[in-house]
């Protein structure tokens, strides 16, 4: 018989935003008489992945005397897991909006997947959560606990849509690539003559506590509380200056910059600067700069100094070998690059001698993350007595306050092999539902020399003109977001 048994959350899980990271995968299926296969072998590769870390079986919710998160889960697991946390959905089958081939076309933009469509059924008016579709803030106050993982597989118009939502209390976008990683290798080595208990028998478990006990263990013997706020762009201004007055209207696009473009410019930063800058600098500096001068003049009529620009710094390689290097939980705090407004809007010309001051202070906000950065923060956090208000106040839509994210290698050249795909067994594209929250996303991408990076931009409808007309030939291609 089962029992239930609870996870301990880490501080970064406490105090992480409280909402389901959505995930589409997005692939070709031209052959519907094998959706059966698909879902054996999908739902077979999922409940693998389920023995090796049972808390994706559990579930959340809110200590309501405390505002903390709690996470139980089953244990032992069954072993038709998968079969319960992934279903099919037929009601799209027949679709035009969701048409493979059209979505192709258009280059499978996020407006034809609505979350009302996409949302895995076992989430949609679920009683733990204030949104009907798992969108926005989910934070488990309802006294109904809400699952840490769902997914479904909706067969499409020759095509098929694998929707995967996971709770980001729990996980983050590096454990999600973890976790396809290894369920795409279920999937990819199922065939019926599988022997499902013989590979279940050489899973070892995982011991997901333990390892978000090792997290809060960087904190050591009791120090003062640092001064520190994470997201601030002007402190000394409450509340900060909005952009523009309200209601407006915000629409989202996906840019494609050509791979050469962005190498070229990447060169150009490294032989001025005389060291190595990243790719992800590259575009983040360059889509930050031309996003502050197309909102130059909104921002300069709100009295605007100092922008900023959150970045979510991920610490799996720089906590030493000791640190588990399969932890699954949150492990990106976000720091802040700070920038004088006025060095961006002060001359009229963008080249990437201008651009270089932006993208060292970008480059110095990553390098500065460390073991003793960790803590820092972690004593921080842990100093609210509830972890739920570690960001009250802390806003990305109409401030001078903006947030990146990256989900550039999340998973774009996995092989999954499913039954009835195509022959190459990787997805098409990794998409998220449609949603307006201002910002900008890097999308998934292929390791492949030509590939076009991606980015997903949401801003209001006048300064997303002036953002395209600015990239000039940087932006390749742009289609609805």
């Amino acid at each position: 018989m089962a029992s239930t048994k609870k996870l301990h959350l880490s501080i970064l899980n406490q105090t992480t935003y409280r909402r389901y990271i959505r995930d589409l995968i997005i692939l070709p299926f031209p052959d519907i008489s094998r959706s059966d296969d698909a879902l054996r072998a999908l739902r077979a590769g999922l409940s693998l992945r389920f023995f090796t870390i049972h808390i994706l079986a559990g579930s959340l919710i809110t200590n309501p005397a405390m505002s903390f998160l709690e996470a139980t889960y089953p244990d032992p697991l069954p072993f038709n897991v998968g079969d319960i946390m992934l279903v099919s959905n037929d009601a799209y089958a027949a679709d035009p909006e969701l048409d493979y081939h059209a979505m192709e076309k258009e280059g499978f933009p996020p407006s034809r997947l609505p979350s009302r469509k996409v949302c895995p059924l076992s989430l949609q008016k679920h009683p733990g959560l204030s949104d009907s579709y798992a969108k926005a803030c989910t934070d488990p106050t309802h006294g109904v606990p809400i699952p840490i993982l769902r997914a479904q597989a909706p067969f499409v118009p020759r095509g098929l849509i694998l929707s995967v939502y996971w709770h980001h209390s729990v996980v983050d976008g590096a454990a999600i690539d973890l976790l396809f990683e290894k369920w795409s290798s279920y999937v990819k080595d199922f065939k019926d003559d599988f022997d499902f208990d013989s590979a279940a028998s050489k899973i070892v478990q995982v011991d997901s506590s333990a390892h978000r006990l090792a997290l809060d263990a960087f904190m050591s013997d009791p120090q003062p509380v640092p001064s520190y706020e994470p997201l601030a762009v002007q402190p000394d201004k409450h509340p900060r200056p909005v952009v523009r007055s309200e209601p407006y209207k915000s629409v989202a696009k996906i840019v494609f910059l050509p791979a050469a473009s962005i190498a070229a410019l990447k060169a150009e930063l490294e032989a001025l600067a005389a060291t190595r800058i990243s790719t992800f600098v590259t575009l983040t500096s360059l889509m930050w700069e031309n996003v502050i001068r197309a909102r130059g003049p909104s921002l300069k009529a709100a009295g605007t100094e100092t922008i900023a620009l959150g970045i979510a710094v991920h610490l799996g390689k720089r906590l030493g070998p000791d640190f588990p290097q399969d932890y699954t939980g949150n492990l990106a705090p976000p720091d802040t690059t700070r920038y004088p407004f006025s060095d961006i809007t002060g001359t009229p010309d963008f080249n990437a001698t201008h651009l270089l001051p932006l993208a060292l202070a970008m480059k110095a906000t990553i390098a500065e993350a460390s073991p003793e950065w960790l803590e820092e923060r972690l004593r921080y956090f842990s100093s609210f007595p509830d972890p739920s208000q570690v960001f009250t106040g802390t806003f990305f839509a109409n401030t001078a306050c903006m947030f990146v994210t990256s989900w550039q290698h999340l998973g774009a050249d996995l092989v999954w092999g499913i039954p009835g795909t195509n022959a190459d067994g990787r997805a098409s594209a990794l998409r998220k539902p449609s949603y307006l929250s201002e910002g900008m996303r890097i999308l998934p991408r292929r390791d492949e020399e030509d590939a076009d990076y991606q980015m997903l931009v949401i801003y209001e409808e006048g300064d997303m003109g002036r953002l395209i007309e600015g990239l000039g030939d940087y932006a390749d291609r742009v289609i609805e977001g």
